[in-house]
């Protein structure tokens, strides 16, 4: 049995200074405690739990010139004002070649303070926002191929998921064309995951990472009759393949070479169901070259290859193809 105890804190701070309206200062101190604790109960059954602590304090000063009218938001900067526990429990069965995953577990989000206040004119704040609480729970198993069989160099992640949340966080855009933060009163996400790798040979590697989603506004008191739930994309599909190769020439250690497709399926942008985004697709090349024994690095991208059109969350076109250069040294 092992216990791996850990511990973290950090402070967050958020200034905005708008032209016509007093100034904005949020901070956020956040601590987490956690523990995890593994036993393996037999060589094919090992089990897992993990609970953890989290304190949040939030305290204002000034209130966002769109937030005009809202709760403030806010405490009265004590070290700690909000404590949200979770917890976890999981169990693995088997190992490799094959190996069975079930997870259940609680969890709580506090806002964010970019989520209560915002950061623009396009991006707004709810101060009203609540914190968001659910459970989940996931099945999952995961492949390797033999080393001698027809599929060597294969390997297969497909994981099935659930989420039940109370006040989950959502966005949803305006008629006058900024986006800004909802609790929903329930929601139901479920969904099916899968990483699928093959090596065809030492210098070449396919993947494909997909999601498949049926994110959903189950509240009793739903106002719409759409019940999807906005900016949730129901496919994201990244396929991806890299040619790679060591010491290809003298003096280049590793040279690389790779190709990865993104699609994001269509998306409402409303509650109502009423503003659709397209579905988005970008092909993006990008490649690295290793010299002087790894001492020197040289990374190349090229985005959007195809110059397809892309939108942000609120509807303005998103920049075409466009070029990067990286050069990265070390001793």
């Amino acid at each position: 049995m092992t216990l791996a105890p850990s511990a973290r804190a950090s402070l967050e701070r958020l200034a905005i200074d708008p032209s016509a309206a007093d100034p904005l200062r949020a901070r956020r101190v956040f601590a987490r405690a956690a523990a995890l604790v593994e036993w393996e109960a037999t060589d094919l059954l090992t089990l897992r739990a993990l609970g953890s602590g989290e304190c949040h304090s939030t305290s204002l000063d000034g209130r966002a010139p769109w937030d005009l009218g809202q709760p403030a938001g806010g405490d009265d900067g004590a070290l700690c004002t909000q404590l949200e526990p979770a917890g976890r429990v999981g169990a693995q069965l088997g190992d490799a070649p094959v190996a069975l995953f079930v997870n259940a577990g609680r969890y709580a989000r506090v806002p964010t303070l970019a989520e209560l206040y915002g950061l623009s004119g396009a991006v707004r704040g709810n101060a009203a926002l609540s914190s968001e609480r659910g459970v989940s729970a996931d099945v999952g198993v995961r492949a390797t191929a033999p080393a001698r069989s027809a599929l060597a160099g294969g390997s297969i992640d497909l994981f099935a998921f659930a989420r039940r949340a109370d006040g989950l966080v959502a966005y949803e855009r305006s008629g006058l064309g900024y986006v800004r933060p909802y609790n929903v009163g329930a929601a139901r996400v479920l969904g099916l995951e899968l990483l699928a790798s093959y090596r065809a040979a030492r210098w070449v590697r396919a993947e494909l990472a997909a999601t498949l989603l049926d994110p959903r506004d189950v509240s009793p008191d739903r106002a719409t009759a759409n019940a999807l739930l906005p900016y949730q994309p129901r496919l994201i599909a990244v396929p991806r393949v890299e040619l790679s190769t060591r010491a290809p020439l003298p003096g280049v250690a590793e040279a690389k070479l790779a190709a990865s497709y993104f699609y994001s399926a269509s998306r409402y942008a409303d509650a109502a169901g009423l503003v659709v985004l397209p579905a988005q697709q970008s092909l993006d090349v990008e490649g690295e070259v290793s010299l002087l024994g790894e001492h020197l690095a040289v990374r190349g991208r090229v985005a959007n290859v195809l110059d397809q059109a892309r939108t942000d969350l609120i509807g303005y076109p998103l920049p075409g193809r466009a070029a990067y250069l990286a050069l990265e040294g070390r001793l």
